[in-house]
């Protein structure tokens, strides 16, 4: 009985892993810097953010956009799948097709010049 009870905890445990996977997007977060390497404190800046399969100059599967404001240290929190899509759809990413990238581009400006 204790081995039956032991078996069905590990298989709940297992199926419960599965359904606990979220396909709307996965957390970001990142200091801005410039090109000089200055931190981009309180300021309102542009990302681009791309998930590329395969390799870095692999197709583009998924892209998006956030406007979003750094905080006094110039960090930036955002879930990547939540953005302004600009390309594809997050949740019909099959992760487990291959190896996939993330691209980051920036515009410190605030804009969609990356």
């Amino acid at each position: 009985m204790k081995k039956n009870v032991s078996i069905f905890f590990l298989l709940f445990v297992g199926i419960s892993g599965v359904f606990a996977q979220n396909s709307l997007g996965f957390n970001y977060q990142s200091v801005i810097r410039n090109a000089q390497g200055e931190v981009l404190s309180n300021q309102q800046i542009g990302l681009q953010i791309s998930i590329v399969y395969d390799n870095l100059q692999g197709d583009i599967v998924y892209r998006e956009r956030f406007t979003i404001e750094t905080n006094q240290f110039g960090l930036v929190n955002l879930m990547v799948g939540s953005g302004n899509t600009q390309q594809g759809v997050f949740s019909e990413i099959d992760w487990g097709e291959g190896d996939f990238f993330i691209k980051i581009e920036l515009d410190e400006n605030g804009g969609s010049n990356y």
